[in-house]
């Protein structure tokens, strides 16, 4: 069993997908599996999905009518076996390091959860979104933030720490 799932909802995104997935395949941390739930696409993203299921045994493909995110998700996690679970949305895509640096962040802090920052790419341009001045009073000394803040934040969105993709 893989140590690590990784969510990836799929509704009309053709044109990104291929991206995305090789990014997961291109993991540097490799034991894990892929949940890719296509929510009843109209493009040829269910094609794309199948591709990648037939070339990587770790790749699984649920396909449903269209539920919308939340039953999207829903759906990974009830397939969901491993002992954590990653979220990747599928017009994104991830640095090589992003399922090492979660594991070995868990792992070092025993944390209920683990949360980094984003790149946002637009316009040829990479920026790199700081939290640091946002949270970093809630940190401790290994970067983590008390459970009490997350929840906090989750309610009021005080904090703006990166939603399911980045966790």
């Amino acid at each position: 069993m893989a140590k690590v799932s990784i969510g990836v909802p799929v509704y009309n995104v053709a044109e990104y997908l291929p991206q995305c997935l090789d990014s997961i395949l291109n993991q540097t941390f490799q034991d894990f599996e892929v949940i890719l739930v296509d929510d009843g696409s109209t493009d040829n993203s269910f094609e794309i999905c199948q591709e990648y299921v037939a070339k990587d045994s770790r790749f699984r493909l649920i396909h449903q009518k269209n539920k919308g995110i939340a039953g999207v998700r829903n759906t990974i996690i009830k397939n969901v076996k491993t002992e954590y679970i990653a979220w990747v949305d599928s017009d994104d895509w991830i640095e090589e390091n992003y399922l090492k640096l979660l594991v070995d962040t868990q792992e070092k802090t025993d944390a209920d959860m683990v949360t980094m920052g984003h790149k946002v790419y637009q316009d040829g341009t990479v920026y790199i979104a700081n939290y640091a001045e946002r949270f970093g009073k809630y940190q401790n000394s290994e970067g983590a933030i008390p459970a009490k803040y997350r929840i906090e934040d989750l309610i009021r969105f005080n904090l703006m720490l990166p939603a399911y993709w980045g966790e």
